[in-house]
């Protein structure tokens, strides 16, 4: 009927050594080049897709109108005719939820309204899933826009003035980061915007792939 009143006064000093001390990390996949247009098919209909190691389907393009053509390495639009563009064939970016589209241009006229850089969306006849580069109309900015499925959207201007493009050849990247849901341009190797995205349209794949054209409305296009 009685209990032990001894409390004991020391604890065990052992403690444990197979503490694990390497904290498991997740894999982020590496960067890769999917998809290259040198433009070097002087002559020909077709820019041959010069990326792709097999791992990937290859995606040539398909030059369309009649003032389109590859010339010294570049894709070259003269005049403002809605046909001209070339076309990168469907689905190009399926299956990714990040994306980098870097490129160089140089406009051959210092005043095209709404001429688009790219175009890539789902539906010919709406903003379903899309994003794009252009001029803005009757302004001397570059704008982007990013659609997703459900219509959230972000569309900011670039700081990049058109005039600029005028002068020489630009590099410019236009990235989509699904982890930090973010878009970001550079230009010339220095951040000119970032925007944050509520939905991703990459999540579903695009139809119409265009540079030079919009993909459901066929409005003016941008140069070389």
């Amino acid at each position: 009927t009685t209990l032990p009143t001894e409390v004991p006064t020391e604890l065990p000093s052992e403690t444990p050594t197979n503490i694990p001390t390497e904290v498991p990390t997740m894999a982020v996949a590496d960067a890769v080049l999917l998809h290259r247009y040198g433009f070097d098919e002087a002559g020909s209909l077709i820019a041959l897709d010069t990326a792709t190691d097999g791992s990937v389907p290859r995606k040539d393009a398909t030059l369309n109108g009649p003032d389109t053509s590859m010339s010294d390495g570049k894709l070259v639009f003269s005049g403002l005719n809605a046909d001209n563009y070339a076309d990168l064939t469907a689905n190009i970016m399926e299956g990714y939820l990040s994306v980098s589209i870097e490129f160089w241009v140089q406009a051959n006229s210092a005043s095209e309204n709404l001429a688009r850089l790219f175009s890539f969306g789902q539906s010919a006849t709406g903003n379903t899933n899309s994003i794009r580069m252009q001029r803005t109309n009757n302004e001397n900015d570059i704008r982007y826009g990013f659609y997703g499925p459900t219509y959230n959207f972000a569309e900011d201007t670039t700081a990049i003035e058109w005039q600029d493009l005028y002068t020489g050849n630009r590099h410019i990247v236009f990235k989509v980061d699904d982890y930090t849901k973010t878009i970001s341009v550079y230009y010339e190797g220095v951040l000119k915007s970032s925007h944050s995205m509520s939905d991703n349209s990459l999540e579903t794949s695009t139809d119409y792939n265009y540079i030079g054209r919009e993909y459901y409305s066929g409005v003016s296009q941008a140069s070389q």
